[in-house]
Order: structure tokens, then C-alpha cells, then sequence
């Protein structure tokens, strides 16, 4: 009696590994079942309604440590302006962690002034609520870019100033600060 070459040497059966090696030398098609999913169960009242329930409750809004907002005047002077987390409003300090973040690439930012040098008055502050900084894009100006500051943004690594920074976008002319809690 001869034994198949393909064979178990023990059982005289054909093993699973020697069943794929034929399948890939005869045409080259997987030999190989993918199971089935046989069975699913569904709530009734979810399958009963037809609806999908409602996303879970969203991330609190948190006050970060500051928010940047520069902006142009119409006769091109770059004007740097500050929101602090107690919502008091000042320029960018020309020489800290906010400026090396502005300073470097891709932003390219330098040269700004305070906005009394400029003679333009900015509004904003803490939002209603408390769940926010806001700074209004003062009138005649063109916006340029605005951050949100804070050294727990998203959890990733931090500028040289040790902070995360956000880009921000105005919206009605208003620019909104503000993290995740």
C-alpha cells in the first residue's frame, strides 16, 4: 500500500499544513474559512425604537492659563495682546516662552507692539460663566492668529515655555479661549 507524500506519517491523514501548502501550489487561492458571526443580540427597546441613544455627556470647558491674539492695523503695525486667566488684558511680552512660541517656525512671528502703542483699545476677559477667555478682534484691525495657552492642553510635550498651545479661530469676531477640564 503506498501512503500519500502529503500524508501524516502517523495517521496516514492529511494535515492542515500540508493542506495549505496545496492550495497555494494549485492556483494560488487562500484555503483558509473565515468564521461567521451566527448570533447578535439587541435590546429590545433599542431594537423596538429604530433610534441610537444619545452621546455621552462632552468634556467640561475649563479656563486655561491664557489666550494670544495678534492682529494687524490698517497701516500694518503687528499688534501682540494677552488674556490672563484672571481676564486681565495686556500686550505679549516681547521676551518670553509666548515668544519664542510666536518667534518660531512656522509662525515667524516678531516685532509686535502692546495695543496702547498701537492706540487701539481691546476688550475682553473672563466669559460668562467662568468656562472661558475672550478677546473682542478690536475694530479697524485684521486677524492674524490667536492661541490658547496652558500647560495641560492636550497632555502632549510642552513649548520651551513649558506650555501646549491651541490655534484659535475668531468667530463673529470674537476669539474664545478655552481647554478641556
Amino acid at each position: 500500500m503506498q501512503q500519500n507524500a502529503d500524508a501524516s506519517p502517523v495517521t496516514g491523514q492529511l494535515t492542515r499544513r500540508d493542506a495549505l501548502k496545496r492550495g497555494a501550489v494549485v492556483g494560488g487561492a487562500l484555503v483558509w474559512a473565515v468564521p461567521a458571526m451566527q448570533s447578535m443580540s439587541v435590546g429590545t427597546a433599542d431594537a423596538a425604537s429604530g433610534t441610537v441613544p444619545p452621546p455621552g455627556p462632552q468634556p467640561a470647558a475649563c479656563i486655561p492659563s491664557h489666550g494670544l491674539l495678534l492682529v494687524r492695523t490698517a497701516g500694518g503695525v503687528l499688534v501682540g495682546i494677552k488674556v490672563d486667566e484672571d481676564g486681565s488684558i495686556d500686550g505679549i511680552p516681547a521676551k518670553n516662552g509666548d515668544a519664542e512660541f510666536l518667534g518660531a517656525a512656522p509662525r515667524g512671528y516678531s516685532g509686535w507692539v502692546k495695543p496702547s502703542a498701537a492706540g487701539i483699545t481691546v476688550s475682553g476677559g473672563k466669559a460668562a460663566g467662568g468656562t472661558a477667555l475672550y478677546l473682542v478682534v478690536p475694530t479697524g484691525t485684521t486677524f492674524v492668529g490667536a492661541w490658547t495657552a496652558d500647560g495641560n492642553l492636550s497632555g502632549g510635550p510642552g513649548s520651551p515655555a513649558g506650555l501646549d498651545y491651541a490655534a484659535v479661530t475668531p468667530v463673529s469676531g470674537r476669539v474664545t479661549f478655552s481647554k478641556a477640564c
